[in-house]
């Protein structure tokens, strides 16, 4: 095989940040914000939030990497506030974001050895952190004292043999057909002459398995810790970040190498790529893991949002006025130029200059009623998979729409979760290991979707 060599970086202006103790105190969670070196207006929004919320037992890192120029923003935040962690890779490229992630969780189980939690969010991400800091403390989540994974919950496979994910998807069941997992499409090393081939893909595909998405992941430290201080993740992170990409011979276009098969690490994917080294670890070492989904609780701001009080985190956030404001310029220039009618940007800029006043109002008392989570194994489910536990859930539900349309909604509603939960702990390829999805409650869950939404439109 050939391959192709790319230039060396030049050095890093910022020292990286070395994986030693640095906060030994007991904390509840320590949580780090990948951020862009040059959006300082984020992390200050942040920051200023961490203090509203008031939450002792939570401390923030923003995490960089490598920067090679212009460097005197950085280190001025990291003389005035002390809370910026560098990592070794280079920032700013387009495997960052996932580099970022990497080193932050490696270095934040060293530097954190006494929190209970450790946790990844972005800068565009707004955490309430009194909802959170409830949910970490929930007994009926930490009582068992086993592993937990936390956050909104999306499933995928991965090739390894290529470094690219499949088959995502929303659902267990989605990702059970493993889109793109068995034939060639929609990957780079599928498309030959902008079409994809279609062919079977002839490699090993690993999964399904869940993950949270990357507004919010949150894990115990004792699975933080087996996942990425350990051998598996290491290799992994060494054969991602190969500057060395081998090529294939292309004999249908009858050319002697065609694009690079193996395809480096994409921004697009780390909280995927982030789930399937925690799989993968899970699969090595045997770990069984409860996952607690926030489904509902996790959101991206749009026109609406759900009312904040109910949310943990609501993501893809562009507060800054200069961004939003040169964002709409940029638009309004591209329609000129274009005889063209979009006002997607324009429209953005009026929701997000709505919403940053309610979230700047947001502080320790905005608060979420206490809930209560149930977690579904194999165990509590075995009853529902024989025949007569169907019977019995069809009679439940007949017994409910007579009694009226409120019992009947719970009855759906504890159908859903069943179903939902039945195809997490039997169809995932973490069956074996004992996984286990935590959801809330469902008269919990009811009130959770029955609450009123903010209009930020038009």
């Amino acid at each position: 095989m050939r391959g192709t060599s790319f230039p060396r970086v030049p050095p890093c202006q910022l020292r990286p940040t070395l994986p030693r103790v640095q906060d030994g105190r007991r904390l509840l969670l320590a949580i780090g914000v990948i951020t862009s070196p040059g959006l300082p207006f984020r992390r200050t929004f942040l920051r200023a939030a961490l203090m509203r919320f008031e939450e002792p037992q939570i401390v923030q890192r923003f995490v960089v990497g490598c920067i090679m120029k212009n460097t005197s923003q950085i280190q001025q935040e990291i003389l005035q506030h002390g809370d910026i962690v560098v990592t070794g890779k280079a920032d700013e490229t387009g495997a960052a974001c996932v580099e970022k992630s990497f080193g932050w969780w490696a270095l934040a189980v060293h530097a954190f050895p006494a929190a209970s939690f450790l946790a990844k969010t972005d800068d565009d991400s707004l955490n309430l952190y009194g909802n959170l800091a409830d949910i970490l403390r929930a007994r009926s989540l930490v009582a068992s004292g086993r592993m937990l994974y936390v956050g909104w919950p999306q499933y995928a496979s991965f090739l390894p043999e290529y470094n690219v994910p499949c088959g995502w998807s929303g659902g267990p069941n989605g990702a059970l057909s493993r889109g793109g997992c068995n034939v060639c499409k929609n990957h780079h090393f599928c498309y030959v002459r902008g079409v994809s081939t279609g062919e079977p893909i002839n490699a090993s595909t690993r999964g399904p398995f869940v993950f949270a998405t990357g507004a919010l992941q949150v894990l115990s430290r004792p699975l933080a810790a087996r996942t990425f201080t350990g051998p598996h993740a290491a290799e992994f992170v060494r054969r991602a970040s190969l500057s060395r990409r081998e090529r294939f011979p292309d004999e249908r276009n009858h050319l002697p190498w065609a694009k690079p098969w193996w395809e480096p690490w994409e921004c697009q994917f780390e909280d995927l790529t982030v789930g399937y080294a925690i799989f993968e670890a899970s699969q090595a070492l045997n770990l069984s893991v409860d996952f607690v989904a926030l489904s509902d609780m996790v959101g991206d701001a749009g026109p609406t949002v759900r009312e904040l009080a109910t949310q943990v985190t609501v993501h893809k956030l562009e507060l800054e006025p200069a961004r939003l404001a040169a964002m709409a310029a940029h638009e309004a220039e591209l329609n000129r130029r274009r005889h063209a009618q979009e006002v997607v940007r324009q429209q953005r800029e009026r929701w997000m200059r709505r919403l940053r006043p309610m979230l700047e109002r947001l502080n320790a008392s905005t608060r979420a009623p206490r809930r209560e989570w149930v977690c579904y194994g194999r165990e509590s489910l075995a009853g529902g998979s024989a025949p007569e536990g169907r019977r019995a859930r069809h009679e439940r539900l007949l017994i409910a729409q007579q009694q009226g349309p409120e019992s009947a909604a719970v009855s759906r509603a504890q159908a859903g979760q069943e179903r939902a939960a039945r195809a997490f702990v039997s169809g995932l390829a973490t069956a074996a290991q004992g996984w286990r999805l935590c959801l809330l409650s469902v008269q919990d869950e009811m009130r959770l979707r029955a609450a009123p939404v903010i209009d930020l439109g038009p």
